[in-house]
């Protein structure tokens, strides 16, 4: 019996509610572990389905441009929800949809532009290292409060800044030069997971870091580095588990791998399209979520 697999409705629909779960566990119950670890698996199924409707759409600078005023759209909501004093600082503000609006931004190049990879990687590193300086000049002079900087960070794609950093945006772009070999996938999805949990578990560039700024007199020169850090990880390096782990490998992400399996199933059809449905879904629930665990949840 031939079996018929998943179209890439059905596969979106199961990264829909898988990511619905995530978010359930991070704004209300982050303790429950096992809710977080599910949602591991939705945002690699989002960025191969991603990585086939590039080559599906007809017209892939339309495609670029709703997923990225989508991102600015939902960024401009979380301004207001601290301007409602609706803020939970503990909590980050989702936007997945700007790490695929760069995905896309740099598969346009590639594919429609034809700019080669290697000009690609030089110019994201330059564009990346110049508004490094002008993000901190202006981090150090404004009034701003820092879910502003998220706007700014997120308008002018600052990959380190965007929910999943460089590791998502690899993905992304993996996932289109092997979405037609099964081989391939599997391979370099298993390295890219491998690598990814090596980084968490032993944290090479945080244990450097450590080291390196035992050794200097400069006694402002951990906070610059670490703003550095930051801005191409999202994350401090003082926040960075250095210590010796267990099940988890220092984080949970590496369990996107169960991911796997359902992009095998894929069919290549389309199925239904309701793209605006997703976009509407993600920008709505993210909201709504954060404002019921703002008003309802103690600190």
């Amino acid at each position: 019996m031939k079996i018929r697999g998943l179209n890439s409705f059905q596969i979106k629909i199961i990264a829909l509610i898988l990511m619905t779960v995530d978010h359930i566990g991070y704004f209300f119950i982050p303790d429950v572990l096992i809710l977080r670890i599910v949602g591991r698996l939705s945002a690699p199924l989002f960025l191969f389905i991603l990585a086939w409707s590039f080559d599906y759409t007809h017209d892939r600078k339309k495609m670029l441009l709703r997923v990225y005023l989508g991102a600015v759209f939902l960024d401009l909501l979380w301004i207001i929800t601290r301007w409602i004093e609706l803020e939970k600082w503990e909590l980050n503000h989702p936007n997945i949809l700007i790490t695929l609006a760069i995905v896309l931004g740099l598969l346009y190049l590639a594919e429609e532009k034809k700019v080669g990879w290697c000009k690609i990687v030089i110019f994201v590193l330059i564009y990346q290292l110049i508004f490094l300086f002008i993000y901190f000049a202006l981090f150090e002079v404004s009034f701003l409060p820092q879910i502003s900087f998220d706007l700014l960070s997120h308008a002018l794609c600052i990959i380190g800044l965007c929910e999943g950093g460089y590791f998502f945006v690899v993905m992304g772009i993996i996932f289109y030069y092997n979405k037609n070999n099964p081989k391939r996938l599997i391979i370099s999805y298993v390295l890219l997971t491998i690598i990814y949990a090596a980084f968490e578990m032993f944290a090479p560039v945080a244990r450097s870091i450590y080291i390196i700024t035992a050794h200097i007199k400069w006694d402002d020169a951990s906070e610059y580095i670490d703003k550095v850090y930051c801005f191409f990880t999202g994350m401090s390096y003082r926040s960075v588990q250095i210590v010796p782990h267990g099940l988890y490998f220092g984080g949970i992400q590496w369990f996107m791998i169960f991911s796997l399996p359902i992009m095998l199933l894929y069919n290549n059809e389309k199925g239904r399209g309701w793209k605006r449905f997703f976009y509407a879904y993600y920008v709505i629930h993210v909201i709504a979520f954060y404002i019921l665990s703002a008003v309802y949840l103690p600190e």
